[in-house]
């Protein structure tokens, strides 16, 4: 009976331990994250290959859905301009 207690305490860990810990996770989470964000990009390219092949047999698919993939490639493709900082519209008089 009382090996069953001992197994269902939890270990006390040192400083040191806990430290060490923290770090297997965080790089754990960092390499998972990175995983994801490939992950997250082969879908982005596999999606857009799938619009594009929509574009391309659009006799068989609605004219609205067509214009939708088209409004998708559109999108995806067009570079955001981010304004930089410090400048700003000087146009007014």
């Amino acid at each position: 009976m009382e090996e069953n207690e001992v197994k269902n305490t939890p270990k006390e860990y040192t400083k040191e331990e806990l430290t060490d810990i923290a770090n297997q996770l965080l790089q754990q989470n960092n390499a998972l994250m990175a995983r994801v964000r490939e992950m997250d990009m082969a879908n982005l390219f596999k999606r857009l290959d799938y619009l594009f092949k929509v574009t391309e047999n659009n006799m068989i698919f609605p004219d609205e859905f067509v214009v939708k993939c088209v409004s998708e490639i559109v999108n995806l493709l067009t570079i955001k301009e981010e304004p930089e900082e410090g400048t700003e519209n000087t146009d007014k008089e």
